[in-house]
């Protein structure tokens, strides 16, 4: 059902919702609301729901481009378009700098991660489509994940192995807190950190360190809605492809041992259509 007042989709029509709801115009109650994370962020549904609830519909659905794979388009309601933020407004920093067009995407520091080792990779996408040229490396302790790294054209290396590596732009996907330090470490003189977030409460840095190279932190939640037009263009150019990251398509029904394969295995993005 749509309410009276959506007019920007048809009842029917492919729509895209961001896994968040509300903008920096649109205030979601409670401040997080977010699909599939229980009452905590709001009682919206998501996750295995059948049925779930938009809020502010008229302003976050984004209706579908045709030439838009749906199993493509999912991963620009969250993951993708994370990446997009983490390396989009930081363009300028990377492409004036004098030690050229180098990015870091940093990973998972231990071998094994409860976090999506996709997202990492959606950088390597993202800083390819966005800085023709550019060089990245991924740093991560996961050997499958530095070889798909290398599958998909990047250069891969394990966390244990990256001191003295530096780039202008270093992209900290590991969510820890020795992740942080390295990431910081990393970032060139007048250079970059874009956080992707953590689940700790506090996080120390190397205050020292960044005073002396003059290094800017940007700690920040995406606000997907913004930017998935933009997303949804790349993918529609072809401009990104996400065939080598989503490496599970299964149906609704199979949910369970779908999910239980990617958990328990080494499925890098799992994505799950009803037919």
């Amino acid at each position: 059902m749509t309410g009276v007042l959506v007019d920007l989709v048809l009842q029917g029509d492919p729509t895209l919702k961001p896994v968040a709801l509300g903008d920096p115009q649109l205030q979601a109650d409670p401040p997080l609301s977010m699909y599939g994370f229980g009452v905590a962020s709001g009682a919206w549904g998501g996750v295995l729901a059948d049925l779930v609830t938009v809020p502010f519909a008229n302003a976050m659905l984004v209706p579908l481009p045709q030439t838009v794979d749906p199993v493509d388009a999912a991963s620009s309601a969250d993951t993708l378009s994370d990446a997009y933020r983490l390396v989009a407004p930081q363009l300028d920093v990377v492409r004036s700098h004098p030690d050229g067009s180098r990015v870091i995407a940093l990973g998972s520091v231990e071998r094994s991660s409860p976090f999506s080792a996709s997202v990492p990779l959606f950088v390597g996408l993202m800083t390819r489509a966005l800085l023709p040229g550019s060089e990245l490396l991924l740093i991560d302790e996961r050997k499958w994940v530095r070889e798909r790294a290398e599958q998909l054209g990047f250069e891969a290396a394990p966390a244990r192995r990256s001191t003295g590596a530096r780039a202008p732009l270093v992209v900290d996907c590991s969510a820890s807190q020795r992740g942080l330090g390295l990431a910081l470490a990393a970032v060139a003189d007048d250079g970059v950190c874009s956080f992707a977030g953590t689940l700790h409460g506090s996080v120390p840095i190397p205050a020292s360190l960044m005073f002396g190279r003059n290094v800017t932190l940007r700690i920040a939640r995406s606000h997907v809605r913004e930017v998935i037009p933009q997303v949804l263009g790349l993918l529609a150019a072809r401009e990104v492809e996400l065939g080598g990251v989503i490496t599970q398509r299964g149906s609704f029904g199979d949910a369970v041992a779908a999910l239980d394969a990617h958990f328990r295995g080494r499925e890098l993005k799992t994505v799950l259509s009803l037919t």
